[in-house]
């Protein structure tokens, strides 16, 4: 996958980076839960907004330690803003647990 862009704007916790080939893949890592404050999905919907090129979205939660309904509000939110504008979302690198019924909204690439 060529790069075109790496953002890293809470990098302890949340990255992500544009293919050439028009993938987003968000990278997030620690603890996702609502006792803390936690990223937000405005910066990744604004790169998508704007990188008119961009035509599928993975995630990598290889390095998730632990998460709750926060992670899930986050992921609501760029699923939302994907399937409204026809970006495809592959689920494949997102955690074991999610709710089936999450899952099964979300458009393969």
């Amino acid at each position: 996958m060529a790069l075109s862009q790496k953002t890293d704007f809470t990098p302890e916790r949340l990255r992500f980076q544009v293919s050439d080939e028009g993938t987003i893949m968000i990278m997030v890592s620690g603890k996702w839960q609502l006792e803390e404050p936690l990223p937000s999905s405005d910066e990744i919907i604004k790169t998508i907004r704007t990188q008119g090129h961009i035509k599928v979205v993975t995630f990598d939660t290889e390095k998730l330690s632990a998460w709750d309904t926060g992670f899930l509000i986050f992921l609501n939110k760029i699923i939302s803003f994907c399937l409204k504008n026809n970006v495809a979302v592959d689920q494949e690198g997102l955690p074991g647990g999610c709710p089936p019924s999450f899952a099964a909204c979300v458009k393969s690439p």
